[in-house]
């Protein structure tokens, strides 16, 4: 629904301009804006229903900036990049917010440099990670590996800032669990996992496909 809309907001755009040669670049830039604004909304709309909305915005801006600079893995349709996504970020969210008064400052400093070391091995081995950065050449890709550790170190170091200062120990475990699923995002063995479930949900998908066309023989 969400592409058909998007096309024809592109056609209609496209036309407008006379470039109608650009209408799958613009169609392709009006589904990420579209579907991206309706994610956000209904994972606040569940994080507020939860009471966890400022956990949420956590997590989801630390994975955020570092997906920008690393990559990882996306599903081959909106809805179930959607669905992930809200399972992966509420069931997040729910997790820090329950576990967050058992934390102590050792252990989030533990989990922090753990991180840090994880996220930097992991960049410089495999990021960056999707097809968007398919036809990066060496330069460029390395650029964007270089930017990766320089704001993960940096993004440590403020961390720990606030571990010493013991502020916000919500924010702090939030972040940590942000960047951590990032980082599992470009990992080979999760491309792996993605693609045994699209895999799967495309062979449901064939087989009720067949048994609808067989009911109606």
């Amino acid at each position: 629904m969400i592409t058909q809309i998007s096309r024809k907001l592109a056609n209609k755009l496209c036309g407008y301009a006379g470039k109608m040669e650009e209408a799958e670049y613009v169609r392709y830039g009006l589904e990420v804006i579209i579907g991206g604004s309706l994610k956000i909304l209904i994972l606040l709309a569940i994080s507020s229903i939860l009471h966890v909305t400022n956990i949420l915005l956590s997590i989801f801006l630390t994975f955020a900036v570092f997906r920008s600079m690393t990559g990882g893995h996306h599903y081959s349709t909106y809805l179930r990049c959607l669905v992930a996504g809200i399972i992966i970020m509420i069931g997040a969210s729910e997790i820090v917010f329950n576990m967050v008064a058992y934390v102590s400052k050792d252990i989030q400093l533990i989990l922090l440099l753990f991180s840090i070391l994880f996220g930097i091995i992991s960049i410089y081995l495999f990021a960056p990670s999707n097809h968007f950065y398919k036809d990066a050449n060496n330069k460029y890709s390395k650029k964007l590996r270089n930017l990766g550790m320089v704001a993960t170190i940096l993004w440590g170091l403020l961390l720990m800032s606030f571990i010493a200062f013991e502020i916000s120990p919500e924010f702090v475990l939030a972040s940590i669990v942000g960047y951590i699923i990032q980082v599992c995002t470009i990992l080979p063995f999760t491309y792996c996992i993605v693609r045994k479930i699209e895999l799967l949900l495309d062979r449901e998908r064939d087989l009720t496909y067949e048994k609808n066309c067989s009911s109606h023989v």
